[in-house]
């Protein structure tokens, strides 16, 4: 029974965490939409002292000033989640700011607090983004316990632009309640209420805040900004009458969406198509692009600074989706259960040996164009060739990244090396491949 209740409080305050590398948020510079785009990594620091960790992404070709939409995660999420919102967002002209919030991903704390401390992570992320000058507006987009964060930090602040609330609760109370009668086949129906008390109890000693008291119904009736509730019909976690409730006593203008699937389910194309037109309509004003008081700016790619010097460093954009994925297909990173990774691109690290080494030859081939490294994009790929050969090529030709040690990739003696090597390579798997034949003939 102690298990149980123990079980149920880390549910609350220490779900799984949502650890990450660094390299998994993908290059700091990057192409989108055809515009070259980068991603600032910075920290803020919350009311409690802790450290949060935080991203920005946008054009290098923008206005001085952008509306920005900031991510809110969910409680075993990070801000790796926001990367889906990048790629509909930037193509836009809208800026995206993503973190972890205390006691998630890689921020300072050992709890979460799904909203009651978040809301004040979130005040402080929004208070630096002012201090910076560099937006106009600003929207949320959170999802789970990002929704109910957002609303509540909403109800304080009336400057935000508009909401995206995806799967919020209207009271922990009643979540948890919720939670407990749903595993009532193991405990006495009549036990149910004293184990709220010992649940309510176990959160306050450990995490320091009071279950009662995080209730996002509460402040739905003082939030006037534009909100747009969406919820999974078939959601086991929170169920979808939460948004229901919150919608129904929302005083701002809201519309609510339905969608199929569970909590933690991929949403649907029009979601996202209802989510695009919902941010148009409220981040883009047209005065915001006065040129006068708005310019357009230009900065400049350290990514292809880095190139033009013929060396691959440490903090070049386009080599870290690429370390990544050779890390991960030849150094044996732990696999993970999802099969695609947060862009819905299939995971490099639940692909086969053949579908990793795939992957790691095309992104060869887009990190030699984008450096202007001559290639042969005509070459046809030989499985029974080519994986064995390229192993040793990419071991050959990356193994200093791996190091930490910068390479020459422009110079005539490497390239010839590499050549060389791969003539060697390929006459004696033909030789091999001969003799197998002739030994199937007899």
């Amino acid at each position: 029974m102690t298990d149980f209740y123990d079980q149920l409080v880390n549910a609350i305050i220490r779900p799984p965490r949502g650890n990450y590398d660094i390299r998994e948020l993908g290059p700091k510079s990057f192409n989108l939409s055809g515009s070259r785009c980068k991603r600032t990594d910075f920290e803020v620091v919350n009311k409690r002292g802790l450290t949060l960790q935080c991203s920005r992404y946008v054009p290098l070709v923008r206005r001085k000033k952008m509306p920005v939409v900031i991510y809110c995660h969910g409680n075993c999420g990070s801000r790796i989640d926001a990367l889906h919102s990048v790629r509909i967002l930037l193509p836009m002209g809208i800026s995206v700011v993503s973190f972890d919030c205390a006691g998630s991903g890689n921020s300072d704390g050992e709890y979460v607090s799904l909203g009651y401390f978040e809301k004040d992570d979130l005040e402080a992320v929004v208070d630096h983004l002012r201090e910076t000058e560099e937006i106009t507006r600003i929207a949320l987009w959170g999802r789970s316990m990002g929704a109910a964060t957002s609303l509540m930090y909403g109800a304080t602040n009336p400057l935000i632009a508009c909401m995206v609330l995806d799967s919020p609760f209207s009271s922990l109370k009643t979540l948890s309640n919720e939670l407990v009668s749903k595993m009532e086949s193991r405990i006495p129906k009549m036990m149910v209420g004293i184990g709220f008390r010992v649940v309510r109890k176990s959160v306050r000693n450990q995490a320091g805040f009071d279950i009662n008291k995080l209730e996002p119904i509460k402040e739905a009736p003082k939030c006037w900004i534009p909100a747009l509730f969406a919820h999974g019909e078939q959601d086991d976690f929170i169920d979808i009458s939460h948004s229901e409730k919150l919608s129904g006593k929302y005083s701002g203008d809201h519309n609510m969406i339905r969608m199929e699937g569970d909590h933690n389910d991929p949403r649907p194309q029009f979601f996202y198509d209802s989510v695009s037109i919902f941010f148009s309509n409220n981040l883009i004003i047209e005065n915001d692009f006065d040129d006068e008081e708005n310019p357009m700016i230009e900065e400049e790619d350290e990514t292809r600074l880095h190139y033009q010097e013929g060396r691959y460093m440490e903090e070049n954009g386009y080599d870290q989706d690429l370390e990544r994925a050779i890390q991960m297909s030849l150094l044996g990173f732990e696999k993970k259960e999802e099969k695609f990774d947060h862009l819905g691109q299939p995971d490099p690290q639940y692909m086969d040996e053949d579908e990793q080494l795939r992957m790691v030859l095309e992104l060869s081939r887009i990190e030699a164009e984008q450096a202007n490294i001559p290639t042969d994009n005509d070459a046809v790929f030989d499985p029974e060739i080519d994986l064995e050969l390229d192993r040793d090529l990419i071991d050959a030709a990356f193994g200093d990244i791996l190091d930490g040690s910068p390479i020459d990739l422009e110079s005539d003696e490497s390239i010839e090396e590499l050549d060389k090597h791969k003539s060697n390579k390929k006459n004696k798997h033909k030789s091999k491949k001969n003799k197998k034949d002739k030994k199937k003939k007899k």
